[in-house]
């Protein structure tokens, strides 16, 4: 009897990362046909193959919820659309002394407002904080943020219809 557990519970673990790479998978084939920036695509796309990491072996967490998944990543885009704007519209002058740590300092600010932010609101998803930093980073057009959206969306939706269980207790 406790056999025939341990298999079932390995197979459902097998699927469910079958299932997750499949997914992961697709999600890069898409997201490199509309995205051009290399550092922007590396994390952005690290942050959502750790979102699903979370939602397919961790689906229980406050991390894996969907309140913190699509408000973890509402306030992450929201504060890096925000300082990346600051970034390359108000840039100090040269002569100022902060001018080469101006990157570095809105950067830190980015990932420290949307960690308070995250926590205080009860949507902690950290692969959302490692995104806003990528939008801190690197240059990117307005349609790649759709479809981290979509994706998103898509990632929530599936979590909801297929029901995972916990791999990690």
């Amino acid at each position: 009897m406790q056999l025939k557990g341990f298999i079932l519970t390995a197979l459902y673990t097998l699927r469910q990362a079958i299932f997750a790479g499949i997914v992961l998978l697709i999600l890069l084939a898409f997201f490199n046909k509309f995205s051009y920036h290399p550092i922007f695509n590396a994390i952005g796309l690290s942050s959502i193959a750790s979102s699903i990491f979370i939602i397919f072996t961790a689906p229980h967490t406050l991390a894996g919820q969907n309140k913190a998944i699509v408000g973890g990543y509402v306030i992450a885009i929201s504060l890096g659309i925000g300082f990346h704007f600051l970034l390359t519209h108000h840039f100090p002058s040269p002569s100022s002394f902060y001018y080469a740590y101006y990157p570095v300092i809105l950067g830190g600010l980015t990932l420290t407002l949307t960690l308070l932010l995250m926590v205080t609101l009860r949507m902690p998803h950290p692969p959302a904080a490692g995104f806003a930093l990528g939008l801190i980073l690197d240059n990117w057009e307005f349609q790649t943020l759709l479809i981290v959206a979509c994706i998103i969306a898509v990632l929530v939706l599936l979590k909801n219809i297929l029901d995972f269980k916990p791999l990690i207790s």
